[in-house]
């Protein structure tokens, strides 16, 4: 498994302290849920991710692996596989 790229959902709104503990997750949204987008390098990279969010608290709603276009670009959650962002 190589670099994919990850979109997390968490309940509530997070601190700039909070969303820069996350590093290199970056917020999308911030409603009554945050929705956060990373790259993460490995698989020991993403499981590293998870137990940060269980460290500082957070309730993790949703993980989702961003699929992959067949040219290597990760796809927008939500638009057809083959659309570019």
């Amino acid at each position: 498994m190589g670099a994919n790229e990850y979109v997390f959902r968490v309940h509530g709104r997070l601190s700039a302290d909070v969303v820069a503990a996350l590093d290199p997750l970056r917020p999308v949204a911030q409603t009554s849920e945050t929705v956060l987008r990373g790259v993460m390098a490995d698989q020991a990279a993403l499981y590293g991710t998870i137990a940060r969010f269980e460290q500082l608290g957070l309730d993790l709603v949703e993980l989702v692996r961003v699929p992959r276009t067949g040219e290597g670009h990760a796809a927008t959650p939500g638009t057809p596989a083959g659309a570019r962002r």
